[in-house]
């Protein structure tokens, strides 16, 4: 077997191979393959001013490859024009990268289809390719110690022992990193000639100035936008949602309330309407949400349309003095006490045991229990003998149907056998393309009407179905029936697949069964 190579190109022996040779390829292995991968410097160049792209080779020997060295000493011919990539192999791999490029330009060390780490021209980066990106090889220090202090470019202060400076009126007492800083200095913070007292400070975009005289605070920075208002008055929301607020024309009168006025004006204080005394009728237009307190008697003297006398009804428990109730729709009679002679003899509304017969007049609501024989025997308008019938999933003997407005005889037989059939042969419908016939087709004719072919499928018709196809064309139209099992061309032997319908022509297929059918007509 021939030799294979590792990710970073170590050769390894097939079985068998390099007999009497094996021990060069070995020590080519350890002594330069393995030496290179483990402390090799290697120098990448970029040629042009684009992307670099190191690649490893199923190639042993003595050379040097490149990507397979642990230090990446990157320079270039010519100056880099902008940030550019070197494309380092997809494998498990750690580079030492030095960017010693020309042009100042950082690269970007990545994997062909992965992300990549940016390093700064003139660096050293410690990277580690995990087999689909370029990440930092190193990300934690649990504590580091600096051999020279770290430059404020590097986010530190350049120095290795700081200390705060004084300064006029700025005493520093104590030594680094715990001194203390006290101020002598009193009075104002100068700010611009213009200041006036009491003006807010505001940052000056314009001229750099750290304090100008501020003008109105707006509503973005917080404040109204307003330089002054009516005392007492209120404020409200501007027209937009950062416009300047709006005052009001004053504070009111007292006892005003503050009135919306609709969207687009400015809510103002209008009186309240107060408690009055009418003298008028109380109309209802309008909603009142409470009354004063007044007598059955004050109601029956402001009402027109009211009926009887004495205390005003409400629905619960009221009690009534010699109603005349008319004619309920309703009405519970259990604990109605005293005699009967001013009733009228109406209908009973209760369970009760009745000797006679039983009317239609009035409704009752629960019967008690008997037959059919015993219904048939009270009614007077019935037709037919036997049992009660109710509408779903009646047993019918012998009825005259009549003619039935609708109804469905799919499940019904002309002599207890077969199924009721057509009078005529519907038709399923002219088609117009190639067609596959359904089970709705059974009983019905099928008309090609524009060209085409029939498909005739299994594991759909049964014993008994037949269906006609009439060829409505020009031309003989082909028809498919290879999927039903055995299929017969009337008055042969022959089991066919397939079979044409001349032109005009009727062909008719009859199921035998499920898996056998004859077809017979005007057949190609």
């Amino acid at each position: 077997m021939a030799s294979t190579f590792s990710d970073l190109k170590f050769e390894l022996i097939g079985s068998g191979e390099q007999s009497n040779t094996w021990g060069n390829t070995t020590n080519t292995n350890i002594g330069t393959a393995i030496e290179q991968a483990i402390t090799g410097l290697s120098n990448p160049v970029f040629t042009t001013d684009a992307t670099l792209t190191l690649t490893l080779t199923d190639l042993l020997g003595p050379a040097l490859q490149v990507p397979r060295a642990l230090v990446l000493n990157v320079t270039s011919t010519g100056s880099l024009t902008a940030t550019r990539d070197m494309v380092v192999p997809t494998i498990e791999k750690q580079y030492l990268v030095h960017n010693n490029t020309s042009g100042g330009q950082s690269i970007v060390v990545k994997t062909a289809a992965g992300t990549g780490i940016t390093v700064p021209n003139g660096a050293e980066m410690h990277l580690y390719v995990n087999g689909v990106n370029v990440i930092d090889a190193v990300t934690h220090f649990s504590s580091l110690t600096l051999g020279a202090a770290l430059p404020v470019t590097s986010g530190g202060t350049g120095v290795t022992n700081p200390s705060l400076v004084q300064g006029t009126g700025i005493t520093v007492s104590g030594t680094w990193p715990n001194q203390t800083v006290s101020s002598s200095v009193t009075g104002d913070v100068v700010g611009p000639a213009s200041a006036t007292d009491s003006a807010l400070v505001a940052f000056n975009g314009t001229t750099g100035k750290l304090i100008k005289q501020a003008a109105t605070v707006s509503v973005a920075q917080g404040g109204t936008g307003l330089t002054s208002a009516t005392a007492y008055g209120v404020v409200f929301a501007g027209t937009t949602s950062t416009g300047a607020f709006q005052a009001s024309a004053g504070p009111g009168t007292a006892t005003h309330v503050l009135t919306s006025n609709g969207a687009g004006a400015l809510p103002t204080f209008q009186a309240l309407p107060a408690a009055s005394n009418l003298t008028g009728a109380v109309t209802s237009v309008g909603t009142v949400t409470s009354l004063g307190s007044f007598s059955s008697a004050d109601l029956a003297g402001a009402l027109t349309d009211e009926t009887g006398t004495g205390a005003n009804v409400f629905a619960n428990s009221p009690t009534l003095v010699t109603p005349n109730l008319g004619t309920p729709s309703t009405l519970v009679g259990t604990n109605i006490t005293g005699t009967a002679s001013g009733l009228t003899a109406g209908n009973v509304t209760t369970n009760a045991n009745l000797t006679g017969a039983v009317t239609s007049t009035g409704n009752a609501t629960s019967l008690g229990s008997f037959t059919s024989a015993n219904l048939a025997a009270a009614l007077t308008d019935e037709t037919g003998t036997g049992a009660a019938v109710f509408a779903t999933s009646p047993t019918l003997v012998t009825p005259a149907l009549g003619t039935p407005t609708s109804g469905n005889l799919n499940s019904c037989t002309a002599d207890g056998t077969n199924k009721v059939g057509y009078r005529n042969v519907p038709p399923s419908g002219a088609k117009t393309s190639s067609y596959t016939l359904v089970a709705a087709d059974v009983g019905k004719f099928v008309e090609l009407g524009t060209g085409g072919s029939v498909v005739v499928p299994a594991a759909v018709f049964a014993a008994g179905d037949v269906i006609s196809i009439f060829n409505n064309t020009s031309a003989a139209i082909s028809c498919t029936c290879s999927a039903v099992t055995d299929v017969y061309k009337a008055g042969t032997d022959a089991d066919i697949s397939s079979f044409s319908v001349t032109t005009r022509g009727v062909a008719t297929v009859l199921f035998i069964t499920a898996t056998r059918a004859v077809v017979s007509g005007n057949l190609a």
